[in-house]
This record gives structure tokens, sequence and C-alpha cells, in this order.
């Protein structure tokens, strides 16, 4: 586990803005610990690989090295000039750009490309979140482990994008508009340090003395909005939109910048240059090319939509497009299954989907539901749905319940404890594994997950003797099918269960109590397909990818 005060300690110290009381704690801490000078190495091994041209000490140099008069470390490397300080670390640097030369055709040969993403591990692995995603666009995340969502937190970590934009808002209120390619380094609540990249901050009242960090420089806010590149071999800029900032160059004492000013930072030079607002991306154009993105998202959806709903295989396809809101019937857009089989909404709203401009349903009562009736006898099927679960207020909680207590029925839901279960009944009595073929997932709406649209399928392949389960694209587990029998639906529901013990049908369910016959949640669909064949892997990501909400994509270094 990395320690986050010696990150921020060793990044001074690379920057060269070390003070004397910070020197003396790098030195003592890297003294005192083989696994600080383990980190120390790993730390200026990475900053190396995108500064080629830096080289810095190894811990055993460094402690070898004493603070200057002035109280930083002598050593101060910067992008432009490095200035070694013995003949041994001229021995040590010429070694190392060895070494980065041989690395350089292994870095060429590396690519980026789409990896599959692991699921269900929270964007926080160890302490406090210190800011949240507040918006992205067209956006490709380096080296990420999880898929990330418009409100996800960020510990403090390193923040890679290989291109697009994202809006950063630290707990403290100040803003960052990153602009990638970037790589930044979130220190605290109310600091950040900027390896390589460009960023515009807005920073309010309640978050003045926010400090951004830099290989050449350090700014602290006086309440301002402000600019600042640092482009990986080449001068950092400084631009001041509005109010006041405090620039310590390296090695030069602290000077105050106001509104309408701009620097270029060359080693431990300032030169004034020009301000240029056009260099930088704003607030207000991060929110168009987010708006503008997912306008495009929502088109790329429409048209795989209406390909599924042309599927020979879909029976059911609900869309939630194209209707006036307040109506109570729910449009099959697939015209050739039988009667149309629409759904009729009880009790629920109309409401805001996945994006802006798309339609969806809202279960926020106890007899909230969708009904719809299926007459076919399936052998194999297929569930999809786009959800949004916001809470799961029973054991068990209904997805998509049938109602016949018959052999052949089938129960989609949620668990309590988040797992999802696709069950066939398959045998008369006993107990619940004699009773139904069940197949289920790990836990799969976990705290982190609710809240969040999320793509489930699940898929009962009587061919396979299989009942798989995908989230968001990606398989999650596979149960056997022990006793396959034909799939009767009949009556169905969705977000509830419509059994009545007050009628015949159901009497012998008088005694099951309130607990076991509640099945509603509290949520949002706005999508949901039935098909009566199972649906590939292949196809379920490929229409995941045409409908997804996570904040751009996912890259890894091709192996």
């Amino acid at each position: 586990m990395e320690e986050q005060r010696l990150a921020s300690l060793i990044d001074s110290f690379i920057a060269g803005v070390l003070n004397a009381d910070e020197w003396m704690e790098l030195h003592q801490r890297l003294a005192a610990s083989p696994a600080a000078r383990a980190q120390y190495e790993r730390h200026i091994a990475c900053h190396q690989l995108t500064h080629p041209n830096v080289c810095l000490p190894d811990a055993a140099e460094l402690l070898r090295m004493k603070p200057a008069a002035s109280g930083r470390a002598s050593h101060e490397p910067s992008f432009a000039s490095i200035e070694v300080v013995s003949g041994k670390l001229r021995a040590w640097c010429l070694a190392g750009a060895v070494a980065v030369c041989a690395g350089a055709g292994l870095l060429i040969s590396l690519y980026y490309q789409p990896v599959p993403v692991a699921l269900f591990q929270p964007p926080i692995a160890n302490g406090e979140s210190v800011a949240i995603l507040r918006h992205a666009a067209n956006v490709y995340w380096v080296n990420l482990t999880n898929e990330m969502f418009v409100g996800d937190p960020f510990p403090a970590d390193r923040v890679q994008i290989a291109a697009g934009a994202i809006q950063v808002e630290f707990k403290r209120g100040a803003r960052l508009v990153v602009e990638g390619p970037a790589d930044l380094q979130l220190i605290s609540d109310n600091e950040a340090f900027l390896h390589s990249g460009k960023v515009t901050a807005h920073v309010p009242e309640r978050a003045h003395g926010f400090k951004v960090t830099a290989p050449a420089l350090a700014v602290v806010d006086l309440g301002t909005e402000f600019g600042l590149r640092a482009p990986p071999n080449a001068a950092a800029e400084l631009h001041v939109f509005s109010g006041t900032v405090e620039m310590a160059p390296m090695t030069k004492p602290p000077r105050r910048m106001m509104e309408g000013q701009a620097a270029r930072i060359e080693g431990s030079r300032v030169r004034k240059t020009a301000v240029d607002r056009r260099a930088f991306l704003f607030e207000d154009e991060m929110a168009q090319r987010e708006a503008n993105e997912q306008r495009e998202r929502l088109r790329a959806w429409k048209s795989a939509a209406q390909k599924l709903s042309s599927d020979p295989g879909t029976l059911v396809h609900y869309t939630f497009e194209d209707q006036r809101k307040g109506v109570s019937q729910l449009a099959n857009t697939v015209s050739s299954a039988p009667a149309a089989l629409p759904g009729t909404i009880v009790g629920s709203e109309w409401t805001e989907g996945r994006w802006p401009q798309k339609g969806a349903i809202a279960f926020t009562g106890q007899t909230d539901r969708i009904r719809f009736t299926v007459p076919n006898t399936l052998t194999s099927l297929t569930y999809m749905a786009w959800l949004r679960i916001d809470a799961l207020l029973n054991s068990s909680n209904a997805l998509a319940i049938t109602e016949s207590m018959q052999l052949g029925e089938v129960h989609w839901q949620v668990y309590r404890d988040g797992r999802v279960a696709l069950s066939a009944r398959s045998g008369a009595s006993g107990t619940v594994d004699q009773t139904w073929d069940r197949g289920l997932s790990g836990a799969v709406f976990t705290a982190e997950r609710l809240g969040k649209w999320t793509h489930l399928t699940s898929v009962y392949d009587a061919s396979a003797r299989t009942i798989n389960h995908y989230v968001n694209g990606r398989f999650v587990s596979s149960s056997p099918i022990k006793r396959p029998v034909p799939l009767k639906l009949g009556a169905v529901e969705i977000g509830n269960w419509g059994v009545r013990v007050d009628q015949p049908k159901w009497a012998s369910m008088k005694n099951a109590g309130t607990p076991y016959l509640s099945r509603f949640w509290n949520g949002r669909i706005d999508e949901f397909a039935l098909l009566s064949r199972a649906l590939t892997a292949e196809e379920i990501r490929q229409y995941y990818e045409q409908g997804r909400v996570a904040a751009g994509m996912v890259l890894a270094k091709a192996e």
C-alpha cells in the first residue's frame, strides 16, 4: 500500500519545492523504513518513464545528500535543466539514460486497447475519498480496475486519462477540469499534484488555499480561476483568469500573480506571456461536451434497440420511448409478438432514464408494478433490463416474476444481499433445490452499485443446461440446470409480485407472511426485453456497449 504523506514528500522533492522541515522528514522516513525506500524507488521509476531527461538519485544517493543553505534539497530536478551534484551521480544518470533508451523500444511497442473491467470493486480501496467525479466527456481512463460513473468518489491517488476530459470536485469545493492526456495525483481534499497535462481550476470562497503543484512550480489559490499546463519535457505555464494566486517556482521565493497575468516557467526562470483562455477547457465547454456525448450515446442505443426489436426471438421489448407521459399502457416495440404483448403500468410514474432525453418508469410505492402476459411456452429464454436500483427493501425483490405456482414458472429477482437469481420451478415439492432450478450470482447490487444505472442480463439456456448472469456486458456466474422443463410464464410482473392470498388460487400462501410476499423495490427501469432464445455472451456485450452509461472507457497496456 502506498503511504500518501510519503508520496506527497517525494513529489515535492521531484518538483524541488521541499522546505527544510519537509526535507528532514523525507530523509528520516527513508532512513528508518525499507518499505519507504522501496516506495521511493517505485515512485521515481514511474516518473522517469514519462520524463526520461530527468535524472533522480536512488534512495541511497538521496540519503547522502544534504539540504542547501536555502533549506531546499541541493538536488532540484526540472523539465528543462538538471544539475548533477556529483561525479558519481553523473555516472548514475548515464547508466539510467542507457536503461531508458533500452526501454524505449518496449514502450513504443505497447499500445492501448479496451479490456474487460473487473466488476464489483468499489472506487475506494483504502482511506476516505477526497473528491468526486462531477462530469466526464469522451474520456479514456488509464490503468483503472473498475468502471467509473459520474458521482463516484476518488481516493487520494493517481487519476490518469489518455484522452477526453473530466471535472473533479474536491470535498472542500475546488473544481478542476482536467483535459487529457493528463496524470493528476489527488493529495487531499484541497490539494493536487499535476504530473503532466492541463487543468483549469475554479475555486470558491470555502476552498481558498487550494494548492496545485507541478514538477516546476507550486500554485496556491487566493480566490481565483486559473489554468495550469505541465507538458512533459517542456515549460510549464500558469494563466490567471480571475482573482489572485501565489506562485512558487523552483528555487525562487513565492510571488503573487493577478487576473490577466500569465507566466512560463523554464527551470528556475519565469517569463511573462500572454493569457490565453482558448488554450484551456472551461466548465461550460465541459458540460457541452458531456451533453454532446450523451446525445450520441442515445442515438447509438436507439439504432441498436431497433435491431433488437426486429430479432425473431424477441417477444417483449419495452423501450419506454416515444410515449406520452402519464399513459398507463407500455408499448411493446416488437410488432410481430402475439397481441403485441403491451405492458400495463400500475401506480408507477414516468421519469428520466439513463440520459436526460430518455424515458423511464420509477418504482417508489409498495404497489408499483408493470404487468404483462406471455402465452408462449418456451424452451430457453433471456431476460435483459437497464435498471437503477436505489433500495432493496425486501428479502426478495422482483425483476420479473410469474404467479402460476405451476411447473415451468420463472422468477427473476434480486435478494436483499445483492445476489441475482433466475429460477425455474422444476419439482413438485421438497426443499428449494428440489423444487427450483436456481441460478445465483455473487453479490451484484452492493452499496457501491445502488443508485447507478446497470445493464443486467440473465439467460436460461436449455441446450447448454446452464443459467448465466451478465452485468454491464460481462459474464459473472453460471449455474447448472438439473431438471430442464418447458417454461410457462403466463402473467408476469416487473417490480412486484401479483400473488393475492385472498383469492382461492393462492389460498395455500395465506400464512406465508408479509416479508415473504412483499417483492417491491425502489428505483427506475428504462428498458426491458424478453427473448425466447439464449443470447450469446458476445451479443450481450455488444448491446451493453451501445447503451452504456459508465463515464468513458477503461484502457490498459496490451500484454
